[in-house]
């Protein structure tokens, strides 16, 4: 899976960062907006990962990247949100794992 969680605890909280192994990532979760620019960079990686190639043989891949480029420059890119969603539908279960966990903690420490 590209989604990597990592949790810290400190003295009073706990605290969980979820990140992709993707560059392109918050422009799928979030959009681009009209006018939303993305790097030439960033659209030949896409490309590269989603295995696509130019219909065309005579069109290289960082011309097919500048051409998705222009188009979401003049179109933008929808929102198409996964990690929210993800985290919502599972809030409650972390939240009980989280709260297990503390009481187990006070229960080993203190017993």
């Amino acid at each position: 899976s590209s989604i990597k969680s990592r949790l810290t605890a400190g003295p009073s909280s706990i605290s969980a960062i979820i990140e992709t192994g993707t560059n392109y990532a918050r422009y799928v979760e979030e959009g681009t907006g009209k006018r939303g620019r993305v790097s030439l960079t960033k659209i030949l990686a896409w490309i590269r990962t989603k295995g696509i190639s130019p219909r065309d043989p005579n069109t290289s891949d960082r011309q097919l990247a500048f051409l998705i480029q222009r188009s979401i420059l003049a179109k933008g890119t929808p929102a198409q949100p996964y990690m929210q969603p993800a985290l919502d539908k599972k809030r409650k279960r972390v939240e009980d794992l989280i709260n297990r966990g503390v009481e187990e903690g006070i229960q080993a420490a203190f017993g």
